[in-house]
């Protein structure tokens, strides 16, 4: 039996993001979120769709922007925010970090190590960890990570087919590094753009759900 993970986004963790000292939100199923309004349903499934907009503006996220904050002012309040997402390609975790440290920050870090979880890299005690003491902790594990505060050059480097070589100097050796999720922009756009229209209206006609889907398998 064949028991590797198979390609995706399998789970969110939230350190002291938006209303959540802590959250961990298990995607590697069908996924429901039940609740009265107004205990984060929302807030959730807008990290989500960040996830797959990669757009982070007001119109993407369908964020009201005369009676909501932005989603940098909400998601990464504090100096130890972190939106994590941990994916897998080909049966590996990785994980994707977004930190709010003054501008945000994107951290991939490659995650082979069993016996490291991600509580390991982001909480001190029960507190979460600052962006200059989660790389400590990256580098203490010996965990092989890239970061960037461009957001064309993390949105380059989850795409196989736009991606430029990108290698980093670790244990006195030259990497090449492969964080890539989706295959192409073109796809990866469509997908968001069709789940930022159900988020936002929940109506959307079957032909475009069916355009999307077949796209991205031939794609595959």
């Amino acid at each position: 039996m064949n028991n590797r993970k198979r390609d995706g986004l399998k789970k969110i963790y939230l350190f002291n993001s938006a209303d959540y000292q802590f959250a961990e939100i298990d995607l590697s199923d069908n996924t429901l979120l039940l609740g009265e309004s107004g205990v984060g349903k929302t807030t959730l499934m807008r990290v989500v769709l960040f996830f797959y907009t990669m757009n982070n503006s007001f119109s993407a996220l369908n964020i009201n922007a005369d009676s909501k904050k932005s989603f940098n002012q909400w998601y990464f309040q504090e100096h130890n925010s972190h939106i994590v997402y941990e994916y897998y390609k080909e049966g590996n975790p990785f994980l994707f970090v977004v930190s709010g440290s003054g501008k945000l920050h994107y951290t991939f870090v490659e995650m082979s190590n069993p016996e490291i979880g991600v509580k390991n890299l982001f909480l001190d005690g029960r507190e979460p960890v600052t962006l200059e003491k989660l790389n400590e902790n990256i580098e203490k594990h010996s965990l092989v990570k890239y970061h960037t505060v461009q957001k064309e050059k993390y949105i380059r480097v989850f795409h196989k087919q736009d991606m430029d070589g990108i290698k980093i100097k670790w244990d006195k050796k030259e990497l090449a590094l492969d964080f890539t999720l989706f295959e192409n922009m073109t796809a990866s756009k469509e997908f968001g753009k069709t789940l930022s229209n159900i988020f936002a209206t929940s109506k959307i006609s079957a032909d475009s759900v069916k355009k999307t889907i077949v796209s991205l398998i031939e794609d595959r």
